[in-house]
């Protein structure tokens, strides 16, 4: 697990939400949309074969839905594509990331 942590700005989405709610960038402790975000491998035994990895935050947020995951909007690889929260869902594609 590699903790993600922001200097200047944060990146989170509000506590009360639908899911595919924009993700927002904001002032570090401002508290507004405070979230802590983790890189998760896919799959933890590859040992570093497999690049791909979602980010998910680091506490459950909502008893009934548990984690969150950062997602593509839209499968458009166009600029301006929004990243928005969602459930995390090892079939959604959206979720995958990959350095």
């Amino acid at each position: 697990m590699r903790r993600i942590k922001a200097l200047a700005s944060a990146l989170g989405f509000p506590e009360t939400f639908p899911t595919g709610v924009d993700v927002i960038q904001e002032n570090c402790g401002s508290g507004a949309f405070d979230t802590d975000w983790v890189l998760e491998p896919i799959d933890p035994s590859a040992s570093g074969t497999n690049p791909d990895f979602v980010l998910e935050t680091l506490e459950p947020r909502l008893s009934y839905v548990g984690h969150w995951c950062m997602a593509a909007s839209t499968f458009n690889d166009t600029n301006g594509t929004r990243l928005v929260a969602e459930p995390c869902s090892p079939t959604d594609s959206r979720q995958l990331w990959n350095l």
